[in-house]
């Protein structure tokens, strides 16, 4: 599907966008995560060039997330209450501070499992339902 036009929008955008983001997305990541600290601590970068970068991501993924959240609500109104809605603004800004980096090892674990080719999946216990 990737790129071919007999698929149309799918195959020419969606594909493209999914490639990058989830492909080669997480590696790339991983790499500004262990150069930009290695470029300070070889004195390459000054201490303000990685804080003002650590702000930018910080900020760049903050807007990504409330803009999202303003979005859904502009069209489709899911959230009734306004402290509802306030909670989730606060969940869009801690994401990005814990929660992005745990997904990237989860994600980067996965790339390694399939090129790996274990395409195992863990068994999950089953119970039944107890009425009280």
């Amino acid at each position: 599907m990737l790129a071919n036009p007999r698929y149309g929008r799918i195959g020419l955008v969606s594909m493209p966008l999914i490639v990058i983001e989830d492909v080669l997305g997480p590696p790339c990541e991983l790499f500004g995560y262990l150069l930009i600290p290695l470029l300070w601590l070889m004195g390459i970068e000054s201490g303000t060039v990685v804080l003002a970068f650590f702000s930018l991501t910080v900020l760049f993924g903050t807007a990504l997330s409330l803009g999202t959240l303003a979005l859904e609500e502009v069209q489709l109104r899911r959230t009734p209450r306004a402290r509802d809605l306030a909670m989730i603004g606060v969940a869009a800004v801690v994401e990005n501070l814990g929660y992005r980096q745990a997904n990237l090892v989860f994600r980067l674990y996965g790339m390694w499992r399939f090129f790996r080719k274990d395409n195992r999946w863990a068994a999950a216990g089953r119970s039944a339902f107890v009425r009280q």
